[in-house]
């Protein structure tokens, strides 16, 4: 049987206004990215929104992202 190509995650994470996270992603293609920022808006379970910066000079500015979160009703698929 042949090796598994896979995709990974790494992170810590501090969920509090003013807290820092830091997250790395290996890609299938072996390549790792890493990102980090401060949490600025907390409110469970509604609205998360942080700073996010990719690390190594992937991308030199900084970016706000907003998450809005809503409940939705599920169901397990029958396949």
């Amino acid at each position: 049987m042949g090796a598994r190509r896979r995709a990974g995650a790494a992170g810590q994470t501090d969920v509090r206004v003013g807290g820092r996270f830091r997250v790395r992603f290996r890609m299938l293609d072996g390549s790792e990215h890493e990102s980090s920022g401060e949490y600025l808006e907390v409110a469970r379970p509604k609205r998360l929104a942080m700073s996010w910066s990719w690390a190594g000079g992937e991308d030199p500015g900084e970016s706000l992202v907003e998450i809005d979160l809503r409940p939705i009703a599920w169901a397990p698929s029958s396949s």
